[in-house]
């Protein structure tokens, strides 16, 4: 069995939400399944969650920050103004977790490495399987690590997702082997601070251990040359002060997204991280025709 562990690094979970407005609504009591599989000798967590009497026959996949586990979702303060938009078109949330932290970095020299063919192959398959229904579609959402988790999805299996969300997304616009000089221009020119950019490097560089492998995952320059208007629609938020500068990254990713002509949405809103437009997201993910 493998276990997914790194030390001393700073979590990339939510530690803010925007919401614009909070909703009065109190958060519907879900019926939920958890549990722990082993599959292809890598172990990792789930929660299945469902609103009692929905009428919807779609899924949400909903990946974490770092720090978070399978429970996030129901434990997110964003939870309630989601649930209170959606109502009885809400749609099935499944959770995963590989641990803390994780990438889903294909398989490179990295010990780490390997979770995205596993993710892909073997637990999401698993987990859809577990669902009373074959979901007619399955929204993909990823916060903060879970975000750039979330973009190694949308660039690479865009076939399996209706709808992309990247809230707060940890996307950065240089390598993780890069030059102190870059890694110092871009804390001068976002305003970042420096120990948290360092610990993101930290993180990534865990996962992808050389600019080859990094080539390989990088979402901006993916976007770049990958995305066609066939992709699926994809919404990115982020926080305007995020203290990792993510907004840089997560706004290049759009706009590399919208330029190569698939649908892109993106919402700056005030705050650090981990901010974004949860009223935005809650419409996209279910308009408000239930279509």
């Amino acid at each position: 069995m493998i276990k997914i562990k790194i030390k001393r690094i700073l979590w990339l979970g939510i530690v803010f939400i925007s919401l614009g407005s909070f909703s009065q609504a109190s958060m519907p009591v879900l019926q939920t399944v958890c549990g722990t599989e082993d599959g292809g000798g890598i172990s990792y967590s789930y929660c299945i969650q469902q609103l009692p009497g929905t009428t919807s026959k779609d899924a949400v996949l909903y990946l974490h920050g770092q720090g978070g586990s399978e429970y996030e979702w129901q434990n997110s303060p964003f939870a309630e103004t989601v649930y209170s938009q959606w109502g009885q078109a809400a749609p099935a949330v499944i959770t995963i977790s590989y641990g803390k932290t994780w990438l889903l970095a294909e398989k490179n020299s990295s010990s780490l490495s390997g979770l995205f063919e596993h993710f892909t192959q073997i637990a999401l398959p698993a987990l859809e399987a577990k669902l009373p229904f074959h979901p007619a579609h399955l929204i993909l959402m990823g916060a903060s690590m879970g975000g750039f988790n979330a973009s190694q999805l949308y660039l690479k299996r865009p076939d399996l997702f209706s709808r992309i969300v990247l809230a707060c997304p940890a996307i950065i616009t240089f390598s993780p082997q890069a030059k102190d000089l870059e890694v110092g221009a871009y804390v001068a020119r976002t305003g970042a601070d420096r120990y948290y950019v360092d610990r993101a490097l930290e993180m990534f560089s865990a996962f992808y251990p050389d600019t080859a492998a990094w080539s390989n995952a990088a979402p901006v320059d993916l976007a770049s040359k990958m995305v066609t208007a066939q992709f699926p629609p994809v919404y990115v938020s982020c926080g305007d002060v995020d203290q990792y500068g993510f907004f840089e990254g997560a706004k290049a990713f759009a706009d590399a997204v919208a330029k190569n002509g698939a649908s892109s949405q993106w919402k700056l809103v005030p705050g650090p991280h981990c901010s974004f437009d949860v009223n935005g997201v809650a419409s996209f993910v279910v308009p408000p025709t239930g279509q």
